[in-house]
């Protein structure tokens, strides 16, 4: 359906909802390291994008309050 953000398992089901995490999440990478980016971007760009990160267990481990995020090793 649209507006559903969720990540895969290797059996095809559902292994996270980011709507579970948080219901404003619109944007996802795909998972690097262990680590995916999350966003919450606006349809206007009228406020102002914050990013955050989930782990592989859909855990938020690092809030959605900054203006850029990226993965590095």
């Amino acid at each position: 359906a649209k507006g559903e953000f969720v990540f895969f398992n290797k059996q095809g089901k559902i292994a996270i909802d980011l709507k579970r995490v948080d219901e404003k999440i619109n944007h996802a990478s795909s998972f690097q390291h262990g680590v995916a980016i999350v966003a919450i971007l606006s349809d206007d760009y009228s406020i102002p994008a914050v990013y955050g990160a989930i782990n592989t267990k859909g855990e938020l481990i690092v809030p959605l309050q900054y203006t850029y995020a990226s993965i590095d090793k």
